[in-house]
């Protein structure tokens, strides 16, 4: 699953057909359901969403992986808010 932080769009590629694929926020609320994709690459966008830290449980054949995504401008601007904008700041812009 990549990239992360993400700005625009998750792609994923996996060794099995995804069945399903639910996006959920960080207190574990759906936010996003994608089902009966039957394919080993997807992508989705997150544009639409609030910036934040989300979770990713990608549903294969018989078993599922979760990952944690991280929107990209959440990061810059916790990095910010800590006053210390450096090149790792510059690096996510």
């Amino acid at each position: 699953m990549y990239p992360n932080p993400v700005r625009d769009d998750v792609f994923i590629n996996a060794g099995a057909n995804i069945q399903k694929i639910e996006v959920n926020s960080i207190l574990g609320r759906l936010i996003r359901k994608y089902g009966n994709i039957n394919r080993t690459h997807f992508s989705f966008s997150v544009k639409d969403l609030p910036k934040g830290t989300y979770f990713v449980r990608v549903f294969l054949n018989n078993d599922y992986f979760v990952k944690k995504v991280i929107d990209r401008l959440e990061v810059l601007l916790k990095i910010k808010s800590k006053g210390c904008l450096s090149r790792q700041a510059a690096f996510f812009g």
